[in-house]
């Protein structure tokens, strides 16, 4: 099943956004960018989910922040845990 990251960013945060997108761009097959500011309506962070709209085939879709470097096994351990619990899964972060 295809592999799809939502994300959405601002053209101050693009610095940062970039270096997001890098680190996901080998991991998926489709990225879909959000732009608010600049798109048609300012959707602030619900903007990562505008590219479910442009979906209509089953995809794993992953919502992402523009603000974080994704590691490099980040999508397939998402893959793996959904496949195994059949639910939503998710990642908490955190630097103690």
């Amino acid at each position: 099943m295809r592999r799809v990251v939502g994300m959405a960013t601002t053209a101050e945060r693009y610095q940062y956004a970039l270096k997001a997108l890098v680190s996901l761009t080998d991991q998926v097959d489709e990225i879909h960018l959000y732009n608010n500011g600049v798109e048609l309506e300012d959707l602030t962070d619900n903007g990562k989910f505008w590219g479910l709209t442009l979906e209509d085939e089953p995809c794993y879709y992953f919502s992402c922040d523009d603000d974080l470097i994704y590691p490099p096994n980040y999508i397939e351990t998402l893959v793996n845990e959904i496949e195994e619990t059949k639910c939503i899964v998710t990642h908490h972060g955190r630097l103690l």
